[in-house]
């Protein structure tokens, strides 16, 4: 289902807002101002840490990519061993498009996987293809610059880099 094409530059894909009714990143401190894009290109974010804050579900939204091929995430709570599958094809999900990971408890741990055609790369530096982060997380507010538009509600930036280290200029 992957696209076995290279890319012409960096990935730099905006895959989703998660819910804040759902979760929330011990790694994350709440900020002032959605500090989007990375703001340390260049740099191997820190790994997020993703833990549910409050049982409910996730809804993810799609913000948009501007990557040369075709990359698709998961989403994993790893406690309770379920997926999201496959979604959000960076080059055909629309704008604002949803995705909900459902029966998540507090405590449970989540893990962000990219699939791409240079591997599969994950906010769990020991599960991705290089061993190192490849996502970034931030709280996400709605209001000011950016807005995402797309109906995204605030929550949780995710950014994720697909390419491998020593490759990539992590502009997550």
């Amino acid at each position: 289902m992957i696209e076995n094409t290279r890319f012409k530059n960096m990935n730099q894909v905006v895959l989703s807002a998660l819910s804040l009714a759902a979760i929330s990143f011990f790694a994350v401190a709440p900020a002032v101002a959605d500090s989007i894009p990375y703001p340390n290109v260049g740099t191997i974010a820190p790994a997020p840490g993703l833990t549910v804050a409050n049982t409910g579900e996730i809804d993810l939204y799609y913000a948009g990519s501007t990557a040369s091929f075709t990359d698709y995430i998961s989403l994993c709570d790893t406690t309770e061993s379920s997926c999201t599958g496959e979604i959000f094809d960076n080059h055909a999900t629309a704008l604002g498009t949803e995705a909900i990971l459902g029966g998540v408890h507090a405590g449970d741990n989540l893990e962000v996987f990219v699939y791409s055609p240079d591997g599969i790369f994950s906010s769990v530096p020991g599960d991705s293809a290089d061993g190192v982060n490849h996502v970034f997380a931030t709280p996400y507010s709605n209001s000011g610059s950016p807005n995402l538009g797309g109906g995204i509600p605030a929550g949780t930036f995710i950014g994720v880099e697909d390419e491998p280290n020593g490759i990539s200029d992590f502009n997550y």
